[in-house]
């Protein structure tokens, strides 16, 4: 889902019902992410280790990211994944960032 859509956020919060707890974002490269976060040399180098972890990297205000993803944060949980499908996911140039979320479905009240 598209990180800089606030549309798109609010809505995949309200699907997943999780409303305060901060997004993670992939993005596509090293680069992308520089533009997203004022990265540390540490983080950039944790970001392209083999373990490809989330990391908590300082957002850059104006840098497009949806308020949504993290309000009222000022950092970013981002990542940069080795994904087969990677190129696919921002074949499109115009995609800067895509907010991620665990594959688990959605909790409903009337489930038990």
């Amino acid at each position: 889902m598209d990180a800089t859509n606030e549309v798109a956020v609010m809505r995949l919060r309200a699907r997943k019902h999780r409303y305060g707890k901060p997004l993670a974002v992939m993005v596509r490269d090293l680069e992308a992410a520089r533009v997203v976060c004022a990265l540390t040399a540490e983080e950039e180098a944790l970001l392209l280790t083999s373990a490809r972890p989330i990391v908590l990297a300082r957002k850059i205000e104006g840098s497009g990211i949806a308020e949504g993803v993290a309000p009222g944060v000022p950092w970013l949980g981002l990542f940069c994944r080795m994904l087969r499908c990677r190129h696919l996911l921002f074949a499109d140039a115009r995609v800067k960032a895509l907010v991620m979320t665990s594959a688990k479905p959605e909790r409903r009240a009337d489930c038990h």
